[in-house]
């Protein structure tokens, strides 16, 4: 059974924008006599250019809503073989890799967002200087709804953006009880828990950290998986309203490059 995430996200392989895209991809290719749309080392023309970028920057934001999806999976799929404990890697340095993974690639879904903003606009922005003020602000864009399917990506994802920073600029992010409690509780082997004072046998300790371990995933997964329906219905609406744009900017773009 799929979550509704889940149902949201395969829905975005699907949405309609990818098949007009498709369809004007295959309209270049039977143009230049059955050549690969992306294989050709011809000169582009301005058409052709804008079909690329759109194409591109629109897989990328896909791809990456994919990879949202796919982390929920990874955050409880540690592998318990023997390289991974040789090397010193514990459950709790996988879980933490994980999260710490996942809340950057959050963030970044907007990046991608503006950067298809700004190829379907045909703004022409250069990938490294594409911020939100350059494209919101930019009067093709504001006099349209976009901004505000814009606004509503940025507010699904808002609410983890401090923690983003935090990994990025200060080394990790603000853990709440449980996770710093279970990054302790991995620092525990058999030799040093028989060093403390303690009467519980490491098995004892091992089931308890066992359970705490189990909760703490449970509960993230819930977390990132309303996180990722919330985002994948924002990208959904951004995607529609972006269609429409896209074909008449494509329209007015294959006039100049044929006619």
């Amino acid at each position: 059974m799929t979550s509704r995430a889940e149902d949201f996200e395969h829905r975005l392989k699907k949405h309609p924008f990818l098949a007009a895209l498709f369809e004007d991809i295959s309209n270049l290719e039977t143009r230049a006599g059955g050549a690969s749309f992306y294989a050709s080392q011809e000169e582009l023309n301005e058409y052709t250019f804008y079909v690329r970028r759109v194409g591109y920057a629109l897989a990328h934001l896909i791809t990456w809503t994919e990879q949202l999806d796919h982390c929920i999976y990874y955050i409880s799929d540690f592998n318990y073989g023997g390289k991974a404990r040789r090397n010193g890697i514990t459950r709790a340095d996988y879980l933490l890799y994980t999260i710490e993974n996942y809340l950057i690639r959050l963030q970044s879904t907007y990046d991608k967002a503006l950067q298809l903003t700004n190829a379907i606009f045909h703004l022409c922005i250069q990938a490294s200087n594409v911020s939100h003020a350059l494209v919101v602000s930019n009067l093709r864009v504001s006099r349209t709804d976009v901004p505000a399917r814009l606004k509503a990506v940025k507010r699904a994802i808002r609410d983890k953006q401090q923690d983003r920073n935090s990994i990025i600029h200060q080394g990790s992010f603000e853990r709440d009880k449980k996770l710093s409690r279970l990054e302790l509780f991995y620092l525990q082997t058999r030799d040093s828990w028989a060093a403390t004072s303690t009467d519980l046998p490491f098995e004892n300790f091992q089931l308890v950290r066992r359970d705490l371990m189990r909760e703490v995933l449970r509960e993230r997964k819930a977390e990132f998986g309303a996180i990722n329906e919330k985002l994948f219905f924002a990208v959904d609406e951004l995607l529609t309203s972006l269609q429409a744009h896209y074909q008449m900017e494509a329209k007015r773009v294959r006039k100049i490059a044929y006619d």
